[in-house]
């Protein structure tokens, strides 16, 4: 009978680390295209599913558990990594031209990064370019978060009546339970964007209060 194999932990570790990068990369790709929040927010924009706020998230825990892993993986491997590093000291000190370029190159791309020199200046640049071209073709909130208005406050805005909006939101297949929750919230309940619901309300024709 084959003997059952004891779980390794320094696999598992090494798992860990592994795939932890591989998320955190993906959504720090995701994070340097992911659109403004005056218009992910508004559009209700999602990217495999999730939000801005699930990808920021996504990006902030797993970096954390990348870090909080690298130095358990660390800690297993103490001894190791400890011979290793003074070798590479002595080395070092027979690499002096190398140490001295690869500090030159790390102060470089950190004053580029911080003047905003080219290249480090023109990626940042398209990564902003990105995150606008979001905004092209779409509707934009009216006011930096809308979304966050309650239901109310917008009809307010528009001069309506509210009970002949809430029976137009009603015919439309949208339900509301509080008049003074958020569109954000309202149309998170109905699975449909905050500008989907700003927009069926400013609809003309019913709930102006005309008569």
């Amino acid at each position: 009978m084959e003997q059952r194999r004891r779980f390794s932990v320094r696999g598992f570790i090494s798992f860990t680390l592994t795939l932890a990068f591989v998320v955190m990369t993906l959504s720090g790709l995701v994070l340097y295209i992911v659109p403004p929040g005056r218009v992910a927010y508004w559009i209700n924009w999602k990217l495999l599913g999730l939000t801005k706020e699930n990808w920021a998230a996504v990006h902030t825990i797993f970096s954390y558990l990348f870090v909080i892993v690298a130095l358990v993986h660390l800690y297993f491997n103490w001894t190791i990594f400890k011979g290793y590093l003074l070798s590479k000291i002595e080395k070092g000190l027979r690499l002096k031209k190398e140490l001295v370029a690869a500090l030159a190159i790390t102060i470089v791309v950190f004053i580029g990064t911080l003047f905003e020199l080219p290249p480090f200046g023109t990626t940042m640049d398209i990564g902003e370019s990105l995150k606008e071209s979001w905004e092209e073709g779409r509707s934009v909130a009216p006011a930096p978060h809308t979304e966050l208005k309650t239901l109310e406050e917008v009809v307010d805005e528009f001069g309506m009546r509210l009970d002949r909006v809430i029976d137009k939101l009603e015919r439309n297949g949208v339900r509301v339970t509080d008049t003074f929750r958020t569109l954000k919230d309202i149309a998170a309940d109905n699975g449909i964007s905050p500008s989907e619901l700003y927009e069926i309300i400013g609809r003309r024709g019913d709930g102006s209060g005309q008569h």
